[in-house]
């Protein structure tokens, strides 16, 4: 329904999916989901996340339905191909990015380089 975003998800061949609950690369493409609804031109970002369940582990396959929630929300069901469930969560809440964090995180971090003259001379000092 209208309401509603569906995906189905397989991993890139040669994937090993064991030993995790739902692998990372599945878990992600299926929050992708969100961004391909395309409605607006601002992305959203999931921010806190409540009622999640992990039901199974191992899925090398999975289909996802995304359901919107009142104040923009979303319900998040994962199962396996067969419509078991993998992951639940009752609630996923979404910030939207706007134009002053992006700003701001440009300014967090920033590498710069002092030049400094090579030695000359001898060998440099060591501990040896």
């Amino acid at each position: 329904d209208g309401d509603d975003l569906y995906a189905e998800i397989t991993p890139p061949e040669g994937t090993d999916v064991e030993g995790f609950g739902l692998h990372p690369a599945l878990f992600d493409a299926s929050l992708h989901v969100l961004g391909a609804a395309g409605d607006d031109a601002t992305a959203r970002l999931p921010f806190a996340w409540s009622g999640v369940a992990l039901h199974a582990s191992g899925a090398s396959r999975v289909r996802v339905r995304l359901r919107a929630l009142p104040g923009g929300a979303v319900s998040v069901l994962i199962t396996d191909p067969l419509g078991a469930p993998v992951l639940t969560a009752e609630s996923l809440a979404l910030r939207e990015l706007t134009e002053a964090p992006r700003a701001a995180a440009q300014d967090l971090y920033r590498v710069e380089w002092t030049e400094v003259a090579p030695r000359t001379g001898g060998a440099a000092a060591g501990t040896g």
